[in-house]
């Protein structure tokens, strides 16, 4: 019993960690291309954008309710 399940055991890792690792997804090499071409200003309006969106995500969005009462 203890050898099926070892086996079981070792039949579902083997299914499962390619899968992981397939996930990780790699840059497109142009990609990669273009972020080596940023210079200062480019890198300086990209956090600025990065910012303002985390900003906008942060705040609270309304719920439906809210805009059913609104119209």
């Amino acid at each position: 019993m203890k050898k099926l399940q070892a086996r079981l055991l070792l039949t579902i890792v083997l299914l499962i960690v390619p899968h992981a690792f397939a996930a990780e997804a790699e840059l497109p090499l142009d990609l990669i291309e273009m972020l080596g071409e940023l210079d200062d200003e480019d890198n300086a309006s990209l956090a600025d954008a990065i910012s303002e969106i985390e900003s906008n995500s942060s705040k609270e969005k309304p719920q439906i309710t809210e805009l059913k009462n609104e119209k």
